[in-house]
């Protein structure tokens, strides 16, 4: 499985964008070294990681 991986300034509103538009959540956000990071699955299959702080 590939992951994209895509740094957003507002990790709350992009995940919040993707799911309103399909996607589902794989991981809820969490806290990281660097910042926080969540784990959703696209409508069309696609895994992507956002980074925000």
């Amino acid at each position: 499985m590939v992951i994209a991986r895509q740094r957003v300034a507002g990790l709350d509103a992009a995940v919040g964008e993707a799911v309103a538009a399909g996607a589902t959540v794989v991981m809820p956000a969490q806290p990281t070294p660097n910042g926080h990071r969540a784990v959703l699955r696209h409508p069309r299959g696609g895994v992507y990681e956002y980074v925000g702080p």
